[in-house]
């Protein structure tokens, strides 16, 4: 209100821009001063003049006003989606193979929201969205010890497969079926303790009554791949992750006398924020594609 005033000089014209009467400006008026213990306006037959205190409270509170303002017109570009951030965790080949084509399609579509990653084992991701510092995350499911916390948003099943080099001397164990017990028994290629894939494939391991003993341990599925292609073991992994190479005959899939286990996978979010207008938009997108 004191700022409206000090823009128009008068009373009335003030008043006119809140839709309030113009008492009950002079009344807010009157209320400030007394707080303030000073005079801000001098009354003059046409309107108000600012005092030097009024000038130099207005100083201070046009920036104010002006961010306000700047803040106003963000609030309306981020649910219009033309401003905004999408934060999205998750392994890198999760992000890379389920989401990439989506983050693609809504850049296009709204070139003003923009994207940041974070990377991590589904624990990780999990504190990560409790903690606030990501709207989305790509995680295992089951979850454990995440209670109420998260909500998931989408789930989807993915098949794993043991795979070997196609030049390899273990392409020759691809000639007839075996038992998962027999291929957990090979040098095996796997991710670095605390993920969940490495609780899974121990799991499976002791199920068949063989206790892990890995040939090597690495950081990322990307470096799994590369290394079953050269030899050096065989792997446990998603289908879906190694579709091309076995399209391009690079990997092979080691047949099963029985299949492991299905895993799933999931979207997260918080169950205690509300998405953003962008994510959800985004979520909506992957929805309707």
């Amino acid at each position: 209100m004191f700022y409206e005033i000090a823009q128009t000089g008068s009373l009335s014209k003030a008043a006119e821009r809140l839709f309030i009467t113009q008492p009950s400006v002079s009344y807010a008026v009157k209320q400030l001063e007394e707080q303030l213990n000073t005079m801000l306006f001098l009354r003059k037959s046409k309107g108000v003049e600012l005092t030097p205190e009024g000038r130099a409270l207005l100083e201070y509170v046009q920036p104010a006003m002006l961010l306000l303002g700047e803040g106003e017109r963000m609030i309306t570009q981020v649910k219009s989606l033309e401003a905004g951030e999408i934060r999205i965790g998750g392994s890198e080949i999760f992000i890379k193979q389920y989401l990439l084509s989506t983050v693609e399609a809504f850049h296009r579509k709204h070139p003003g929201i923009k994207f940041s990653f974070i990377h991590g084992k589904t624990q990780e991701i999990v504190r990560a969205l409790e903690d606030g510092r990501i709207d989305l995350g790509m995680v295992h499911l089951p979850l454990a010890n995440a209670g109420t916390t998260i909500s998931i948003l989408e789930d989807w099943l993915a098949e794993p497969i043991f795979i070997c080099g196609s030049q390899t001397k273990y392409a020759a164990l691809c000639e007839c079926p075996s038992p998962s017990s027999k291929h957990f028994k090979e040098p095996l290629i796997v991710l670095s303790s605390g993920s969940s894939t490495r609780r899974f494939i121990e799991q499976e391991a002791m199920r068949c009554g063989v206790q892990l003993m890995p040939e090597m341990v690495v950081g990322s599925v990307d470096l799994i791949k590369e290394l079953v292609r050269m030899g050096i073991g065989i792997a446990v992994i998603h289908r879906d992750l190694v579709e091309h190479e076995l399209n391009k005959g690079v990997l092979l899939e080691m047949p099963l006398v029985q299949p492991l286990p299905q895993r799933s996978i999931g979207i997260a979010t918080s169950s205690k924020r509300s998405l953003s207008a962008a994510a959800a938009a985004f979520m909506q997108m992957r929805s309707s594609g």
